[in-house]
């Protein structure tokens, strides 16, 4: 899923302010695995 990650750093403001959880659960839980 690293195109998932991608897509959060690249808009992280605008991903952090709409789904706050998907910022921190994607790039922890889904980055290890």
């Amino acid at each position: 899923m690293k195109s998932i990650e991608v897509r959060d750093k690249k808009r992280g403001e605008f991903v952090s302010i709409k789904h706050r959880c998907y910022v921190k659960v994607v790039p922890l839980g889904w980055g290890s695995q």
